[in-house]
């Protein structure tokens, strides 16, 4: 009796596990590269201003939307691959993520905005006395 329980506990396992991998590897096949990857401004708080080339491919056709942050950019219906450039204006380093139709975010990627003149790391090449 006892071995009967943990036959259908194991084949119920069983079943889950088997059924969980597809809907995961929907999910986890689909990649999104973003060009540029970083952006250098004067100082942190100023706008970047530049054109992102954008690419993203799926083991099968999906609808998705890439989202900005919280704001959405482009969607698309049924396709399996998308190549498109776009401009952007950016003050910080900011999330670009390709969500399905129920907000599940799939692929992410950030654009880093780093500031040319950072005084705190920026290390004096001379020391401040000197005897001449």
């Amino acid at each position: 009796m006892i071995f009967n329980k943990k036959i259908r506990i194991l084949s119920l396992l069983g079943l889950l596990i088997s059924a969980s991998p597809t809907a995961f590897s929907q999910q986890s096949d689909i990649k999104l590269q973003i060009k540029p990857q970083a952006c250098i401004v004067d100082k942190l708080g100023e706008s970047c201003q530049l054109v992102l080339h954008a690419d993203w491919q799926s083991s099968m056709a999906v609808d998705l939307c890439l989202m900005q942050q919280q704001q959405q950019l482009f969607c698309w219906k049924q396709r399996k691959q998308a190549k498109f450039d776009f401009n952007v204006s950016l003050r910080e380093t900011t999330l670009f993520s390709l969500v399905d139709g129920q907000q599940q975010i799939l692929a992410s990627t950030k654009l880093k905005v780093s500031a040319a003149n950072n005084k705190k790391y920026r290390r004096r090449l001379r020391p401040d006395w000197s005897v001449f």
